[in-house]
Formats: structure tokens, sequence, C-alpha cells
């Protein structure tokens, strides 16, 4: 009643007398006899009808998941295939992924021997502790790898593509390493080389060897 009020204080009293006049009609049932004889229900006009339901199955999938449960996974070696020969601890393959740990690997790539032209900074004893060496067989028309390692220890990745053997011990080697992350995380992507054979090598940075999570990606 308050809002019908304040609209009517800019009217005239002859207007305002109308209008009372008109509720006072309305109120009687004056004018129509009686009670609404309207029976209509209102409708919408406008329903949604719409029962489509949502038929997209697409799951959201981490483009950069985690290998290891830094928490949990570092607290047990894992299971590691013993040495195949000299250096070779597997053969790997493309979409693999590959857990195992430097203890107990092997001891034949140095800062000075193997690494000593690719190895950045590096000087002995820095890479003195034991190492983890998986040769992967590139597949026909594979250009391009991705790796992933995750370490539980700090490691440094090597990899080397100029030979289907492991080196001989004052054989040098033309390798390479990540240039993305740090020793506890690294990954990058690399050619796969004339030779159809690139090797991975998980070394031991300046300890003796701890749990690692290495991931390979192969590409057209």
């Amino acid at each position: 009643m308050s809002v019908f009020r304040r609209g009517l204080r800019g009217l005239g009293l002859a207007t305002v007398l109308v209008f009372s006049s008109l509720a006072a009609e309305c109120e009687s049932g004056g004018g129509g006899g009686g009670k609404d004889a309207d029976t209509d229900t209102d409708t919408d006009a406008d329903a949604d009808g719409d029962t489509d339901v949502d038929t997209d199955t697409d799951t959201d999938t981490d483009t950069d998941p985690e290998l290891l449960d830094f928490g949990d996974d570092c607290d047990t070696p894992f299971a590691t295939d013993p040495l195949m020969g000299e250096c070779v601890t597997n053969t790997i393959s493309c979409g693999e992924t590959v857990f195992g740990t430097n203890e107990g690997g092997s001891t034949l790539f140095s800062a000075d021997g193997q690494f000593e032209q690719c190895s950045g900074s590096a000087r002995d004893p820095d890479l003195d502790g034991p190492e983890r060496v998986y040769k992967l067989n590139v597949p026909s028309g594979i250009n391009s790898i991705s790796v992933r390692l995750e370490s539980c220890e700090d490691s440094w990745l090597f990899w080397y593509r100029e030979t289907s053997e492991c080196p001989s011990e004052n054989e040098l080697v033309t390798c390479g390493y990540p240039v993305r992350g740090d020793f506890r995380v690294q990954y990058d992507g690399l050619l796969a080389g004339p030779s159809g054979v690139v090797w991975f090598v998980v070394e031991g940075y300046q300890n003796d060897g701890g749990n690692f999570a290495m991931h390979i990606e192969c590409f057209e």
C-alpha cells in the first residue's frame, strides 16, 4: 500500500478520488457482477524443453605429469635389473617409463673420461658416483625424442648417439644433456641421430645414487 501511495503523490485530488472509487468497486465485485470467471492458467510460452545431456567424455590430463611421489618413492630402493655387460642396465622402448636406482650401477662414465667433452662444468668427483645406462633402439621413421628424468638424489642425465655399443674406458663420446630443470627434475628434446641408437645415462651427481624415474616419448 505504501508504494501505491507514493505513486499517487503527484496526482490531483480528483484523480485520487477516481482511483479510490475504482478500488472500492473492485473490492465489492462491481463492474463484473462477481468473481473472476477467467479459468485460464498461465503457461510458460517459452518453456525450456532442452533435455540434452552433456556427452563430452573428455578428461583433463596433466601434460606434465609427475613420475615420482617424492614423499613415498624415495625411502626404499626400487628393484632394478642387473647390468647387462659392461654398462647397460636395460633396453627401453618409446613410450616407456623406467623406474630404477643408481645404487649398484656402473662407473664407466666420468667427467674426465667418456664425458670429458660435454660434461659442462662438472669435474671429478662430480660424476664418480654410480650410473644406470639404458639403450633405446630408435624405430624407423622416428626423428625426435623427448626425455624426462625425476630423481630422489641429485642426478645428471646424459645421452649419446654415435655408437651402438658401450664406449671403452678411454673412448670419448659426444653427448648432450638437458638444459631444462635441475638435478632432481630435468627434461628436454633431442634428435634421434644417424646411428639408430640413443643411450641414456642416469649419473649420480656427487652421491652414491638413489631412486629415479625416466620417461621416453618418440615422434616422427
